[in-house]
């Protein structure tokens, strides 16, 4: 990845953050991390990974919220950051934390394979 595209993630993972915090008014989103954003290399669309400290539930009610949100941020994207071309965003969840996990306690002989 270049020098220029790891700017571009980085600018739109630090306006994404600031725009999902001042958008949407709910408790449960400081349980709600984006661990990742890709954007392709043409610009057209941006993978946001997320992680929710949280029950099943709760990490599909916040990932629904989210996908549903996503034009409406993409909008204050394009009037907040000076950009030819603002990506498509998609949320994924993150299951990066789970795997972590999992591989500690197999690590610990906690489990069986």
């Amino acid at each position: 990845m270049s020098r220029k595209q790891e700017q571009f993630n980085h600018l739109i993972y630090q306006q994404l953050g600031a725009i999902i915090w001042r958008e949407i008014d709910d408790p449960d989103l400081c349980k709600l991390t984006i661990t990742k954003v890709e954007v392709s290399k043409n610009s057209s669309f941006c993978r946001v990974w997320i992680s929710v400290l949280g029950d099943e539930d709760m990490q599909e009610r916040l990932l629904g919220l989210l996908s549903r949100k996503a034009h409406h941020f993409r909008d204050i994207l394009m009037h907040t950051v000076e950009l030819r071309r603002v990506p498509v965003l998609r949320f994924c969840y993150d299951h990066s934390a789970e795997r972590v996990a999992e591989i500690e306690e197999l690590l610990r002989g906690d489990k069986q394979i």
